[in-house]
């Protein structure tokens, strides 16, 4: 990799941090940077000063960088860029989905200004079984949706736990929870392009020798 390769690829990473979910959920500033449609000026970010350090002030490797990334979104005028997903109302996600635990503990309206979109699975309802919880559950301040996820997302989630060894640990409703997640990423970006097909810091596999 050349130089300049390196140095754009370098500038990639650190905006995809800043647009990454652990950072953005909890970056005020960043997501005050944002406008209604979620989109973040590229030139604002080049007063970050680790960003600034990496590009040493090149607007169009800034730009490049953005453009290149398969997590982020890039206006059309080549001088904004969001998170791949994000909502278009200034709120943190265009979806969210709901465990039985996230529906009784009582926060809807915390999660109300979360996201725009609310789901769960006929798996997480029939768990919530008692007097209390049920009715938390009546009076959320938002329209919650179910749906099954498709059994390839079963199988892409099943398969990537395996790898991680989370697996045994996953309920078969836990599993049904994370495969909807990623049936509504995919519909939402559009591909899948930008999540990992293998654990971070997993190992390439050894070719076979004949």
């Amino acid at each position: 990799m050349s130089a300049a390769a390196a140095q754009e690829a370098a500038a990639r990473a650190q905006i995809e941090y800043y647009f990454s979910y652990a950072n953005y959920s909890r970056d005020e500033y960043l997501r005050s940077l944002a406008d209604a449609d979620g989109y973040v000026a590229l030139d604002a970010l080049q007063d970050f000063p680790k960003l600034h350090k990496l590009t040493q002030g090149d607007g169009a490797l800034l730009k490049r960088a953005a453009a290149s990334s398969t997590r982020l979104e890039v206006s059309e005028d080549k001088v904004r860029a969001r998170r791949i997903g994000a909502s278009s109302t200034g709120r943190q996600a265009q979806h969210l989905v709901l465990d039985a635990n996230a529906l009784v503990r009582g926060r809807g309206a915390a999660l109300q200004a979360y996201a725009d979109n609310f789901w769960t699975t006929t798996e997480v309802l029939a768990e919530v079984k008692d007097a209390e919880s049920r009715a938390r559950l009546a009076a959320l301040p938002f329209r919650l949706e179910t749906r099954r996820p498709s059994p390839q997302a079963v199988d892409r989630v099943s398969q990537f736990a395996r790898k991680t060894g989370d697996l045994a640990s996953l309920s078969p409703v836990d599993v049904q929870v994370l495969a909807l997640a990623y049936d509504l990423e995919l519909e939402a970006a559009g591909s899948d392009d930008h999540l990992r097909r293998e654990p971070e810091g997993a190992a390439a596999p050894c070719a076979k020798k004949e």
